[in-house]
């Protein structure tokens, strides 16, 4: 059952990540005269989700393929669970930081 709800929940990231790239491309054809400042924010959270997208694909493919049946490989941390976690906390700060606050 554990390893079912992996991959469901990769198969959810890989359509959210499908849909952020026509939202990435969109805006790119949308509006081609924003700031330059904009759009590197824009591709830097777009490659942000890219990695994050790939690292946990990594680690599913590792549970699931690679290391199937052997549950001592779940007490160790890999690399792509690190990356993973790194560019998702990475891609919610730029948000927050460009994110105007609106006092309550």
């Amino acid at each position: 059952p554990s390893l079912g709800a992996l991959l469901i929940g990769l198969f959810v990231s890989c359509c959210l990540f499908g849909v952020s790239t026509v939202q990435t491309y969109k805006y790119y054809t949308r509006f081609p005269d924003d700031r330059a400042r904009l759009k590197i924010m824009v591709t830097v959270i777009w490659f942000c989700e890219l990695g994050h997208y790939i690292c946990i694909s990594d680690t599913v493919y590792n549970l699931a393929v690679t290391h199937f049946g052997d549950p001592s490989v779940l007490l160790k941390i890999s690399l792509s669970t690190i990356i993973a976690v790194f560019c998702g906390v990475y891609r919610c700060a730029v948000i927050l930081h460009r994110t105007p606050s609106h006092p309550q």
